[in-house]
């Protein structure tokens, strides 16, 4: 027993003199000024956890292995500059606040706001680095006074910021689903990571149906994952399809879904997705995407 822990402890010490190691050469990247702007690059992060799942081996769960890196990743992005997060937690939803903490990590300044407008404003004016907000439903229950959030990227309000990652980061699809999800908004150009969603929003006739509104999407090439409709306006209904790959503001598809009835297509943002099958502890792809 004494020599297995002595091995340990031997362990320890190397595993803490690679992470000293690895913040020395972000300090130095820091210093250097390669990096401008917010150093939140959540393309990057993941492919990192990509190639790390796909190398990983024995008992230590996948999840576990994605609790400690990203600790280390958040750490490592406060040695390059500070970061804050403007997070939407309403008094019914405090599981915001603790998906935001597990995902940045406990070094990373957290400020609860009441509504979704708030949290817009305050990563639009640069008071916070990011904004969390909740993933949008068919229903107001997730914002119950107020009109949805991604309706201010539709109209045009909300200025220089995009989607640029949905937590959690990590579905372990051989469990139940997520209870809370939400999506991350900063004043940044999503990137690509090589396995990507997007979300387009759009505003239609009235007179389709949720049926045909998927039919117009898929019809303009998209492959599409999920529709939510808003038909809280008598003039056109708010549309908002999450669409797989990286979808840029240049796409063709975009000038396809407008020739086909589409109004204003615009795109949110992009995220990259990262899933993991808990039986095997890999990375995989969900049979439902």
């Amino acid at each position: 027993m004494s020599k297995i822990r002595q091995e340990i402890d031997r362990l320890d010490d190397q595993i803490h003199d690679l992470i000293v190691a690895r913040a020395d050469l972000v300090t130095r990247l820091a210093k250097s000024g390669a990096k401008q702007g917010i150093p939140y690059r959540p393309a990057r992060e993941a492919q990192i956890l990509r190639r790390l799942l796909k190398r990983h081996r024995g008992p230590l769960p996948a999840e576990a292995l994605m609790g400690i890196w990203r600790e280390i990743l958040s750490s490592m992005t406060l040695i390059q500059a500070p970061m804050s997060v403007a997070v939407w937690s309403a008094d019914h939803a405090p599981q915001y606040l603790a998906l935001t903490r597990d995902h940045f990590g406990a070094g990373v300044r957290v400020r609860a706001l009441q509504s979704s407008a708030q949290v817009l404003a305050a990563v639009e004016t640069g008071q916070m680095s990011l904004g969390v907000l909740p993933v949008p439903g068919d229903t107001a229950a997730a914002e119950p006074t107020e009109v949805p959030w991604w309706l201010r990227f539709l109209r045009g309000d909300a200025h220089d910021l995009s989607i640029v990652a949905r937590l959690p980061l990590l579905t372990a699809w051989a469990e139940a689903p997520q209870k809370v999800a939400a999506f991350v908004v900063a004043r940044l150009v999503p990137e690509p990571s090589g396995n990507d969603d997007s979300l387009v929003a759009f505003e239609c006739s009235p007179s389709l149906d949720d049926t045909a509104i998927g039919n117009l999407v898929s019809d303009a090439g998209f492959q599409l994952r999920s529709l939510v409709v808003y038909r809280g306006e008598p003039a056109a209904v708010a549309c908002l399809a999450e669409v797989a790959g990286h979808v840029s503001a240049a796409a063709p598809r975009l000038s396809d879904l407008a020739r086909r009835g589409a109004l204003r297509p615009c795109v949110l943002g992009a995220w990259p997705v990262l899933s993991v099958n808990v039986a095997s502890s890999v990375p995989t792809e969900d049979p439902t995407r």
